[in-house]
């Protein structure tokens, strides 16, 4: 028979192990996209010094890139600073 004790504090380990790993895969993933979006955009400020017509296409590409990975990194950013409030 298992004791009530042993079962909510396994229960309760497993929360906190998931909960830390999680955190960590999201602070991984947050600065991975914040050094992409400094690399994109590094690379269209460079592309714009270009007149070349490869350099054209590669600014539109990087335009359509950044736009949904800027928006990644201010909700990123808006969770921390709402979790530092809190």
């Amino acid at each position: 028979m298992v004791e009530p004790m042993v079962t909510t504090v396994t229960a309760t380990t497993a929360t906190t192990v998931t909960t830390a790993v999680t955190a960590g895969t999201v602070a991984t993933f947050g600065a991975i996209a914040l050094l992409l979006l400094i690399v994109l955009l590094v690379a269209k400020e460079l592309a714009m010094g270009s007149r070349r017509p490869v350099a054209a296409r590669l600014r539109k590409a990087v335009n359509l890139a950044v736009a949904p990975l800027l928006l990644t990194v201010v909700a990123i950013a808006i969770a921390k600073v709402t979790l530092i409030v809190r």
